[in-house]
C-alpha cells in the first residue's frame, strides 16, 4: 500500500508539475495553520500560567493592592452574588499565594538587577 501510494505521487508529481506546486501550496497552508494554533496555545498556557486562580478574589485584590473590596458575581447580566473583602496591611503584602515566598520574590528582584546592570553595562560600551 506505501509504496503504492508513494508510487502514485511520484507519477502525478511526475507527468504533472503543477499538481506538485499545487500540493506544496496546500502542506504549507496546513503547516502555517497548525503552527498559528500551536503558537495561541503556548501563548494562552503561559498567560494562564501567571494568573491567581480564577475563584479566589482575594489574591486579584492583593495583585491589586485593594485594601477593600466590593465583589459582584455576575451570571447572564444578573446579580448572583456581592461581598465585601476586607484586607489587612500584613495581607496585603503577603504575595506568597499569588507570586511564590519572599525568597523567589528576593531571587527574582536579584536576577532583575543583574540584568539591569548588564543592560547599561552595555550601553556604556
Amino acid at each position: 500500500m506505501r509504496k503504492w501510494f508513494r508510487n502514485y505521487i511520484h507519477v502525478k508529481q511526475l507527468t504533472n508539475p503543477q499538481y506538485g506546486a499545487y500540493m506544496k501550496n496546500r502542506l504549507v497552508l496546513i503547516y502555517t495553520f497548525a503552527a498559528w494554533n500551536l503558537f495561541g496555545i503556548v501563548l494562552t498556557m503561559c498567560y494562564k500560567q501567571n494568573l491567581p486562580t480564577p475563584h479566589d478574589s482575594t489574591d486579584y485584590a492583593k495583585v491589586l493592592g485593594i485594601k477593600d473590596a466590593t465583589v459582584i458575581q455576575l451570571s447572564n447580566f444578573s446579580k448572583v452574588n456581592q461581598y465585601e473583602i476586607k484586607l489587612t496591611d500584613k495581607e496585603l503584602n503577603d504575595f506568597s499565594s499569588v507570586i511564590g515566598t519572599e525568597e523567589e520574590l528576593k531571587k527574582y528582584e536579584q536576577q532583575n538587577e543583574e540584568r539591569i546592570k548588564a543592560a547599561k553595562e552595555k550601553k556604556t560600551m
